[in-house]
């Protein structure tokens, strides 16, 4: 499919999306839409990324809207980094509106992706966005969200690391997670 052929079909794909009355289905609509142009060779999407981070940010749900922009984010950080940052910024704002009952979850999935940008562009400041915000973290994300900037660390070589293996031990002890869970 050429490049603007798939541009005009996004374009009227994501208008139908958007004309979706209930706020549930237009976020589904968007973010299944979103999820299925990052699948695209990087050219192509390189071409659309605008258009692509602008219909994310347009997602009405704000958790949904933080796990579409976080998903684009890691899609992106090969082609541009800049973009990337920018994408996981504007997520860790929507993160403000997620209910708290959900915060936990999708703040869990969004730090792993920046933890996985951060390694694959060899680069400690996503991991320490993750670190900022760890107050967006509750009981059950928090091991998940210190265990990848753990391992993020460590990946690059980081003298951090100590530090984030203190803290993880702290957080498994605090809850008492039972040893055989994270030997």
């Amino acid at each position: 499919m050429s490049g603007s052929l798939l541009r005009d079909v996004f374009r009227k794909v994501a208008a139908a999306a958007e004309g979706f009355s209930d706020e549930k289905y237009r976020s589904f609509a968007v973010s299944l839409i979103v999820s299925s142009i990052i699948r695209v060779d990087d050219e192509l999407l390189a071409s659309m990324l605008g258009d692509v981070l602008s219909l994310a940010e347009r997602v009405p749900d704000s958790a949904v809207r933080a796990s579409a922009l976080g998903e684009l984010g890691l899609r992106i950080m090969r082609l541009d980094a800049g973009r990337a940052s920018e994408a996981f910024e504007r997520a860790l704002e929507a993160l403000k509106d997620v209910s708290e009952s959900e915060r936990g979850e999708v703040f869990s999935k969004l730090a792993v992706r920046m933890v996985e940008a951060g390694i694959m562009h060899g680069n400690r400041g996503f991991i320490e966005r993750v670190l900022e915000n760890m107050s967006y973290a509750d009981a059950f994300s928090r091991p998940v969200v210190t265990g990848a900037v753990l391992v993020g660390l460590r990946a690059l070589g980081d003298e951090g690391v100590n530090g984030a293996f203190d803290m993880f031990l702290e957080v498994v002890r605090r809850l008492a997670i039972p040893k055989n869970c994270t030997s």
